[in-house]
């Protein structure tokens, strides 16, 4: 008996399960609604009536405002536009005025609704895009996803007109470089190019009105090589015609309004660090394009502990002050307005007296008279000789600063070549922090 009992119970349960499986529609209504977020946009071959943005879209809202229950469960293209015009309208789209803004009209013969008024305008001549890819079936039949990009476009009253995209929803560019785009049309799931000369516009996110960049036309692969100047965030799109074959027929029309973001910074600066004296180090670096100052930073540490030291407009920088013998640290980067490039490399240098440099080298009554430039902040000079090509510098004189700017080089041969450098140093706790050597002067004694 109580195996007969058992059965009946495991019986009951498989039974359900078949009802479940059935009917996962029973199984799952009291589910509540589902919320999703996407990005849209509404737009014409002129504008955009609703420039991209992203949506928090509920399933529900299809039947809160239209009493439309779809069939799908999750959310729909419907339930996106009333949530566009939730955004764009605000307060003003509500259960008494809504049809002024969106409307929809049912089809007893496809059990479907289709869009009568579309952002205020009586139409039935839009097309929807998921992800670049035409929905083939009506508004409450089309379910999005989490992530989707939907795309709203106005096809003209002819429907001659094509939806367009760039072939990237967005770009990454430096300023002043040339980045390359392609804009196709879509005519029914095969990619047609624009005519030659669509031109590229830049889009007023708050208005969706375009405005044409000068001189960024496309070719006749539909083509366009492009830059900004300045650093920021660019949303562009594209004003053009579009001729392609409409079953058997030519047939010319606009192209929609594409968009694309276009993510535009600077480059980091190139910089150097040189020594220039003794309490001084020269910092340098390339100008960047949009760049309106820089901002320059020390460390006595490579890797920590950098300080804003300079803001400049100029691309070179003299540090004072600086205590000779001393390794400093450099790094730079480029400002316009709120946009900052990245860092430079860091560089180094050590303050410590400037190169020297010879200014005169000649043979003076059987001796070479060699005389040099000042050096800031040297307290002396050594002077190197080499005798042949074959021969080895060495230290011949070490002269006090305050004691003389020239050397006379006695012991010399006729016909031999002579070769002399020198470097200044400077005293620094009682050692002498050098200097780079001056180039190499050589003379021929006669």
């Amino acid at each position: 008996m109580k195996k007969t009992k058992n059965k009946n119970i495991i019986a009951l349960i498989v039974s359900f399960a078949m009802v479940f499986t059935i009917f996962p529609a029973f199984a799952s209504a009291d589910v509540g609604p589902v919320t999703v977020k996407v990005w849209f946009n509404a737009s014409d071959a002129e504008r955009f009536i609703m420039p991209r943005q992203e949506l928090t879209v509920s399933s529900d809202l299809s039947n809160e405002y239209y009493g439309i229950r779809e069939q799908e469960n999750g959310v729909t293209v419907i339930d996106v536009l009333i949530a566009a015009c939730i955004k764009k309208y605000g307060n003003a789209f509500n259960n008494t005025s809504k049809t002024n803004y969106l409307d929809f009209s049912y089809s007893d013969a496809y059990d479907s609704y289709s869009v009568t008024k579309w952002f205020g305008r009586s139409t039935m001549n839009t097309l929807y895009y998921i992800n670049r890819s035409m929905s083939l079936y009506s508004v409450d039949q089309t379910d999005v996803s989490n992530g989707d990009m939907i795309e709203s476009v106005y096809v003209g009253e002819s429907f001659s007109d094509l939806y367009s995209c760039f072939d990237k929803n967005s770009y990454s560019a430096k300023t002043g470089r040339k980045f390359r785009l392609t804009i196709k049309a879509d005519t029914w799931g095969t990619a047609v190019r624009p005519n030659t000369g669509t031109r590229l516009c830049s889009v007023d996110k708050s208005t969706g009105l375009l405005t044409v960049l000068p001189g960024m036309t496309t070719d006749a692969e539909g083509i366009a090589l492009i830059s900004f100047n300045k650093p920021g965030t660019y949303y562009i799109s594209a004003k053009g015609s579009v001729t392609y074959d409409n079953f058997g027929s030519t047939v010319t029309g606009n192209i929609t309004a594409p968009w694309a973001e276009v993510k535009v910074t600077m480059d980091a600066p190139s910089v150097k660090a040189v020594n220039r004296s003794a309490s001084s180090i020269k910092i340098s670096w390339t100008k960047i394009v949009g760049a309106e100052k820089y901002r320059v930073y020390r460390s006595v540490k490579k890797n920590k502990g950098f300080k804003k030291v300079k803001t400049t407009r100029k691309t070179t920088w003299i540090n004072n002050k600086l205590k000779t013998g001393k390794k400093y640290y450099y790094k730079v980067r480029a400002i316009s307005g709120n946009e900052k490039s990245p860092f430079s490399k860091v560089k180094s240098s050590v303050p410590k007296p400037a190169k020297a440099v010879i200014k005169k080298i000649q043979n003076r009554g059987g001796n070479i008279l060699i005389s040099w430039k000042k050096v800031k902040d040297a307290d002396g000079y050594v002077v190197y000789k080499k005798e042949g090509s074959k021969g080895k510098f060495r230290n011949v004189k070490t002269l006090k600063a305050s004691y003389s700017k020239q050397y006379k080089s006695m012991g010399i041969k006729k016909g031999k070549v002579y070769s002399y450098k020198i470097k200044a140093y400077k005293i620094l706790k009682g050692k002498k922090v050098y200097g780079d050597f001056s180039e190499i002067k050589k003379i021929k004694v006669k």
